[in-house]
């Protein structure tokens, strides 16, 4: 059985060629410690590990990093003249997947980077815009959300070929692609008639059910390391 966990947000309103990757010109050195932030007395023991985020803290959104052990932020991208922006990493923690208008101003595409934010390479090129990038629980092909085809839908992007397919159906909008650990489901949030709500898609037999209960929608999965569970974002639209 799939639990869920939820948390509290208020309601907002609201194929395409694949180039071959080619090395960003912005060198590895971009990467630069930020100030850190001193651990307090209460600060939790034992943490560890990094979180990769994206912030507009330096004018337009660029991805960092923090390491959980001792709060210090470090630049991954930088830039003045674009946003970077969805950063996913890797199963084996290696590499990153983010959206990014570098390529093209006038929309975002998906890219690749190292987990330093070094070598970054154009993954598809649209003039439609492509966003909210995950990867599979192999890490060999990647799910994102794009305008190809006139409203948002989910594809399934193939990293040694580029190959693109299409993985939502119907006309309903499809966005915040999140797979499951047993590479076998795929959640997402679905824009229906009445609201924002979570499903899970099961990549093998096609069946796509609706998770998430009650009337005020739900959005952004995410799946527990293990797969018994999924947390979704609330949407409350009085903001309580």
């Amino acid at each position: 059985m799939l639990a869920l966990l939820m948390t509290m947000a208020t309601a907002g309103c609201g194929q395409g060629a694949v180039e071959s990757p080619a090395p960003d010109a912005t060198p590895a050195a971009h990467a630069s410690p930020l100030a850190a932030t001193p651990l307090s007395s209460d600060t939790p023991k034992g943490r560890s590990g990094t979180v990769v985020f994206q912030s507009d803290r330096e004018g337009r959104s660029k991805l960092f990093a923090i390491d959980l052990s001792t709060l210090a932020v470090t630049r991954l991208t930088a830039g003045v003249d674009h946003h970077d922006v969805d950063p996913a990493s890797s199963p084996d923690g290696t590499r990153l997947l983010f959206a990014s208008t570098r390529f093209d101003t006038t929309t975002f595409d998906i890219a690749r980077a190292a987990a330093d934010g070094s070598a970054v390479q154009r993954l598809t090129a649209h003039r439609a815009f492509e966003r909210y990038p995950c990867w599979a629980s192999d890490g060999r092909s990647a799910f994102f959300a794009g305008e190809q085809e006139g409203t948002q839908a989910l594809y399934r992007l193939a990293l040694d070929t580029g190959e693109v397919t299409r993985v939502s159906t119907g006309p309903d909008r499809a966005l915040h692609p999140a797979a499951a650990p047993d590479g076998r489901r795929l959640a997402y949030t679905l824009g229906t008639p009445d609201g924002l709500h979570v499903v899970v898609h099961d990549l093998t037999t096609g069946e796509i059910r609706r998770v998430d209960r009650g009337s005020d929608g739900a959005a952004w999965p995410a799946w527990s390391p293990d797969g018994t569970r999924l947390a979704v974002t609330r949407l409350r639209p009085d903001g309580a």
